[in-house]
């Protein structure tokens, strides 16, 4: 089954069902550039086995800034699917004040800026993978979000950026070739555990950008940092010698490492 968006802006606010198969999987592609999906439900929203490709944010009158909006949403699951290809928006998916949120087996792959942004949400993100991503893979504030046995390569900007008192846990993950792996900042709390990170320009990154939230905490465990930029206000846990750094914003979004939001 394909559907096309044509023009369309699609709003869901009761229960939501689209269950492929691997063989058949369900496609939901824009056409014309255009086609946009908003969520605001307390019912349960089940997404397996569906293709999403070729959306953007265009077709919204509220200003969304993703192609597919989860708000205050409270219970999603996501597995087995494909999201690509955007054509407009900051993120594809974007969780606002939403919780119970799980996403397994899923790729996100060739995403113009943010594959995932999570603002005052709960989510997990088991089995995915993240290639080409054009901003962040998965960006945080004021959220709770476990990521385990997930991969992240070719991530243009931050791979995993845990900001604005957010809790994140990453496990037994993987982090090749990304130019920035994983960024604590702004009083957000940071757990790394049994990860490998290779070849990217950056492996860790802490620092404050809002000065009212404060210093950020990281905890390592069973990791090798091979390179990495921290302020000297940063509490870390887990690794020895710390050579800080000044000023690192500066040297973030674009200006020497990562890229600037657009």
């Amino acid at each position: 089954m394909t559907i096309f968006l044509d023009k369309a802006y699609m709003k869901i606010f009761g229960s939501f069902n689209a269950n492929g198969t691997k063989e058949n999987p369900i496609k939901i592609h824009g056409r014309g550039d255009l086609g946009t999906i908003f969520f605001n439900s307390n019912k349960e929203i089940i997404i397996n086995n569906v293709s999403f490709k070729d959306l953007t944010n265009r077709q919204s009158k509220f200003n969304q800034p993703a192609s597919i909006t989860f708000y205050e949403s409270n219970a999603v699951k996501i597995s087995n699917s494909v999201f690509s290809n955007n054509i407009s928006g900051d993120d594809f998916l974007n969780f606002f004040r939403s919780k119970n949120v799980i996403i397994t087996n899923s790729k996100f792959e060739k995403i113009l800026n943010d594959a995932i942004d999570s603002d005052f949400s709960t989510l997990s993100i088991i089995d995915s993978h993240f290639n080409n991503i054009g901003n962040d893979a998965v960006d945080g504030s004021g959220s709770q979000i476990n990521i385990y046995n997930s991969y992240f390569s070719n991530v243009k900007d931050k791979a995993v950026s845990s900001g604005e008192k957010s809790i994140v846990n990453v496990t037994e993950s993987f982090f090749i070739s990304n130019e920035i792996g994983l960024v604590s900042k702004d009083a957000s709390k940071l757990y790394i555990t049994k990860t490998k990170l290779s070849d990217n320009k950056i492996d860790f990154s802490s620092f404050i950008k809002k000065k009212y939230f404060g210093p950020s905490e990281t905890y390592f465990s069973d990791i090798i940092i091979n390179n990495y930029l921290i302020e000297k206000n940063s509490i870390i846990s887990g690794l020895d010698s710390i050579i800080y750094s000044t000023n690192v914003e500066s040297k973030l979004y674009g200006n020497i490492y990562g890229r600037a939001s657009e």
